[in-house]
């Protein structure tokens, strides 16, 4: 049975909001210097395009002087 476009717009609108939730925590766990290499294993382990974002930006901080090594 096809979802209704109502039904439709909810679920991705929930997506939406799940991904951008899941992306502010993992950058707020990123800024705890020792969460780094935890959340580069989950980004190896699930290695979706979503994931590979948080892999890319994470190595952008590990590679900066903002963060102590």
């Amino acid at each position: 049975m096809l979802m209704s476009k109502l039904h439709q717009d909810i679920a991705s609108f929930l997506i939406l909001i799940i991904h951008i939730a899941s992306f502010l925590v993992l950058i707020i766990l990123e800024m705890c210097w020792c969460c780094r290499l935890y959340l580069l294993t989950i980004a190896n382990l699930f290695p979706t395009a979503l994931a590979q974002q948080y892999e890319d930006c994470l190595l952008f901080a590990w590679a900066g002087d903002f963060f102590p090594p």
